[in-house]
């Protein structure tokens, strides 16, 4: 199998103050340096702060807001319940136990907009309160997904249900 050189990156994993480069060289091919990559679907950046990762989540979230504006006249609650796992639960819990840990500022970007989308299902102003909201529809908020994704992957490496990766941590 050849390997497509102009498609090879490197990313260095650092804090702000290290500033390192490296001439990497894979057949006399030079790999070039990125600050953010995409693997397995997740945008890691070089200071692990996920802040490409969380746009892209966003966007993606976002373009099915209207979508849900214009169908949540004809469903009723267990319609709104699936709708919003249909079109937006996937795209918050993906890999939720590695980018969960951002920066706030960052994961507040995707709090705001899940209280959006439950304000919107309830058919309530822009700013009613959510807590009573998430309730009703019984969903997580986003910070419960967080702690919950991450209780999961602990539990089921403690059972040897997951990756082995991770068993010998607990």
């Amino acid at each position: 199998m050849a390997i497509n050189y102009k498609k090879c990156y490197y990313i260095l994993f650092a804090d702000r103050k290290t500033k390192k480069e490296l001439k990497l060289l894979i057949n006399q091919n030079v790999v070039n340096k990125t600050d953010s990559l995409k693997i397995l679907g997740i945008y890691f950046d070089d200071k692990l702060s996920f802040p490409t990762h969380i746009e892209y989540v966003c966007k993606k979230v976002k373009r099915n807001i209207g979508l849900l504006y214009r169908i949540r006249n004809f469903l009723k609650y267990q319609g709104m319940r699936e709708i919003y796992f249909i079109l937006f639960y996937h795209f918050l819990i993906y890999g939720l136990c590695v980018w969960g840990f951002a920066k706030e500022h960052h994961l507040n970007r995707i709090r705001l907009i899940q209280k959006k989308i439950i304000r919107i299902m309830s058919f309530k102003s822009y700013n009613c309160h959510t807590l009573e909201l998430f309730e009703n529809f019984n969903v997580l908020q986003f910070d419960k997904l967080i702690k919950m994704n991450v209780c999961k992957t602990i539990f089921k490496a403690i059972n040897n249900q997951g990756s082995n990766i991770l068993s010998g941590f607990f």
